[in-house]
């Protein structure tokens, strides 16, 4: 009997932590989807802005940094999570986003000056350096939410088809938000 209770209170749990694991990697997930979608979205802004004639208009400015924050939020929500896990990431992932973030930190200062100018005045480099720097840092993410996908769809076979559904949507709004940025760009 006592041993039977003990197998029993093993069983539950390890599906308790089966549960809790799965549990804080959709909320990780969740918040890089989120942080994605509103990096995309300020790509796409800060790109037309960059391309356009005039500095940027007061109300554009204020829209890419209220999505700027709030992205920049959940992704720090999500690798604050990360680190309270039991999630076994490759440290490589967390460098590689890190170091992505880190570039576009930077670059947005840069971004914020040249906002404020002429089209002839703002420095090439900033605005050609741009798209490829913020999407690099959505693909680092996505990279990051792969990894702990997959570790997902290991705790219960129901939870791939959502990951699965989730990546298949992001990847369909990735690729369509890069044509929106190039062309708001070129427009």
């Amino acid at each position: 009997l006592v041993l039977m209770t003990g197998v029993l209170f093993y069983q539950a749990y390890s599906r308790y932590e089966m549960a809790a694991n799965a549990s804080a990697s959709n909320e990780m997930i969740s918040d890089l989807l989120q942080s994605a979608s509103l990096w995309a979205q300020e790509r796409g802004v800060t790109s037309r802005s960059l391309g356009g004639a005039d500095p940027g208009p007061g109300d554009v400015v204020a829209k890419i940094k209220e999505q700027r924050e709030s992205a920049d939020n959940n992704y720090k929500n999500a690798m604050d999570l990360l680190g309270k896990s039991s999630l076994s990431v490759d440290p490589t992932y967390k460098e590689n986003i890190q170091k992505a973030f880190d570039a576009v930190q930077d670059l947005r200062n840069k971004v914020n000056d040249n906002l404020s100018k002429s089209k002839s005045a703002r420095d090439a480099a900033v605005v050609s350096g741009w798209m490829p720097a913020i999407s690099s840092l959505i693909i680092e993410s996505q990279k990051l939410r792969l990894s702990i996908a997959t570790q997902s769809t290991s705790f219960h076979p129901a939870l791939g088809g959502d990951m699965l559904a989730r990546h298949a949507l992001w990847l369909m709004e990735e690729y369509a938000g890069r044509e929106r940025g190039v062309l708001a760009g070129i427009i």
